[in-house]
């Protein structure tokens, strides 16, 4: 509006004449009163702005305030749940323990009761009685539960008089049952090696487990050790032998041993990942894996590679280099 007022008046000047300086003096006055009036009203709104910002920022802090005590609040109640939640799982823990001996007690001397009449009815005049007695003491698929009752019908029959009857019928059945759990663990152990297929590891876990129950399992891991390839595959016997064979001097001596130690150590490699998975102790069973094969291969190899080597006169020399 201003520009607008004073172009007029500069373009009376620039024509040469005298413009009314009193109307532009007027102008001008009211000019400036209106920019009087509108910076009243800016610096009342600055201040309204001000006394809201100061109000806003009250409401916040108060906000925040009231939300952090109820926070503290809820954690201080979550605190006290926590204590109860631990409270109440200790017994809870306490509890399902004090269960599982009761429900273990339980299974015991049902156990127990079930081996007592079936042995009573292995000791009866009915033959019919005996008979129904003697078939139902192996439990087909079970072994374990097989095992444990022919443990304590044989617990049974020692302690009672007159039962030599019952414990040669026993010790019939007893070799009956270790020979078919260990005809099946040889069963599920080729279809192991055939397609590795983990039912068939744990099948022979479900026998090698009802064995060691049994009797410690000796015969099923000597069978496990008998049946491993490094001890009755053809092809492992003849690389052996031939090892012996090229042992014509140091260098080859000493290649047939380091040879035939890194197959047995691939060997305990090999088993460490198999045998936890198929027998309840498996260092009863690598142990005496490993003395087999160190004796049976290791020592086969070591007596040919001496025997070489005595033979040429280079065993004090060799010998030293293997001490240095």
């Amino acid at each position: 509006n201003t520009s607008q007022f004073l172009r007029p008046f500069i373009e009376t000047l620039e024509a040469g004449n005298v413009p009314d300086f009193d109307a532009v003096l007027k102008e001008l006055d009211t000019q400036a009163a209106d920019v009087e009036s509108r910076r009243v009203q800016a610096n009342k709104k600055v201040k309204a702005l001000n006394a809201e910002v100061l109000r806003l920022a009250s409401e916040h802090k108060k906000a925040v305030l009231s939300t952090r005590l109820e926070f503290e609040s809820a954690l201080d109640h979550i605190q006290v749940l926590e204590t109860k939640v631990t409270s109440v799982s200790g017994k809870a823990i306490a509890m399902g323990q004090i269960l599982e001996k009761v429900d273990r007690q339980r299974r015991r001397a049902h156990e127990a009761e079930s081996a007592i009449e079936t042995f009573e009815a292995l000791r009866s005049t009915d033959e019919a009685v005996r008979l129904h007695a003697f078939e139902s003491i192996i439990k087909e698929g079970s072994p374990l539960e097989s095992a444990s009752m022919l443990k304590k019908l044989s617990a049974i029959a020692k302690g009672v008089e007159d039962s030599k009857s019952v414990l040669e019928s026993l010790e019939v059945l007893n070799e009956r049952f270790e020979t078919s759990v260990i005809s099946e663990f040889d069963q599920e152990y080729d279809i192991w090696r055939s397609s590795q297929n983990p039912d068939a590891l744990e099948a022979m876990r479900r026998c090698a487990t009802a064995l060691v129950c049994f009797n410690g399992g000796a015969a099923c891991i000597q069978r496990y050790i008998a049946t491993r390839p490094a001890f009755m595959d053809e092809s492992v016997i003849l690389q052996d032998e031939e090892s012996i064979a090229r042992s014509s001097d140091e260098e080859c001596c000493e290649a047939a041993v380091r040879g035939v130690l890194d197959a047995v150590a691939a060997l305990a490699e090999e088993e460490s990942e198999v045998l936890p998975r198929v027998f309840p102790a498996p260092e009863k069973v690598l142990g005496p894996m490993l003395r087999r094969a160190i004796e049976q291969r290791v020592g086969r190899v070591m007596e040919g590679a001496l025997s070489t080597l005595e033979a040429g006169r280079g065993l004090e020399a060799w010998l030293r280099g293997v001490v240095a």
